[in-house]
């Protein structure tokens, strides 16, 4: 006697899903990438590339992802270049090799520096042969920096003078800014003027060098030839009038 057993088996499925995501990981840019089978085929020999330009930049393997299941996967690399990339996955699903990608704008991560100083709205006078420079520092870190000292760097063709050969400020907060002033010798031919910063945080002494761009330089001395004239037109008429004054008197004895 025999029999005969009905057993129902499922068609075999694929549907395979691919999602990527930009995230930061210990202070650092990851690409984190989620492989999904909605199917029932296993996934085997998978393998998550990033790819920019044709070029590939880093490549993972990854466990077989079960039918119905899915697998993360990170890359990290710090080669992967900021800008678009492609997600590509590549596995065996049956007797098929297949591909799927996903494009993301991978955005490079970069903390803020704890100390930083920029030089902003600045600006350049002349008065005979000095320059002064003014502007504002303004603290682009994330802490607060002490005994800031600022001055026109001793280059060639750059040499520091009075009155304002160190301009100093006793702290500058995160995010805020003081007014410096410098003035300097400069050669007329040059296209910059070096500023140095120096300022103390956690104990050490930082010291950086700014390039400042000479640009257009207004002229105090035409301004202060302009001032003087009606001095100048004052005194004069002060002397006609007391001359005059002395020669009524005389005429008078």
């Amino acid at each position: 006697m025999s029999q005969v057993d009905t057993v129902n088996v499922d068609a075999a499925t694929s549907d395979v899903t691919l999602d990527v995501s930009n995230r930061i990981r210990n202070d650092s840019s990851v690409i984190l990438t989620e492989l999904h089978q909605f199917g029932n085929v296993e996934l085997e020999d998978v393998q998550i590339r990033a790819v920019n330009d044709g070029r590939t930049f880093v490549r993972v393997p990854i466990s077989n992802v079960p039918g119905e299941g899915s697998r993360n996967a990170t890359l990290d690399d710090n080669d992967i270049p900021a800008g678009n990339i492609t997600i590509v996955a590549t596995f065996t699903a049956g007797t098929d090799r297949q591909t799927i990608q996903q494009s993301l704008r991978y955005s490079k991560y970069s903390p803020a520096p704890t100390s930083a100083i920029a030089l902003t709205d600045v600006g350049i006078t002349r008065s005979g042969g000095t320059l002064t420079i003014n502007g504002e520092a303004a603290n682009v870190g994330t802490a607060q920096v002490n005994s800031v000292l600022i001055s026109a760097a001793n280059t060639d063709g750059v040499t520091p003078v009075g009155p304002t050969k160190e301009y100093f400020i006793d702290n500058i907060d995160s995010n805020e800014f003081e007014t410096f002033e410098a003035t300097v010798n400069a050669s007329s031919n040059l296209d910059q003027i070096p500023i140095q910063v120096e300022y103390t945080i956690n104990g050490q002494r930082v010291s950086s060098t700014l390039p400042v761009d000479i640009g257009t330089i207004e002229s105090q001395s035409d301004s202060n030839q302009e001032g003087g004239s009606p001095l100048l037109a004052i005194g004069l008429l002060m002397i006609v009038v007391v001359g005059a004054g002395i020669g009524v008197y005389r005429w008078r004895n």
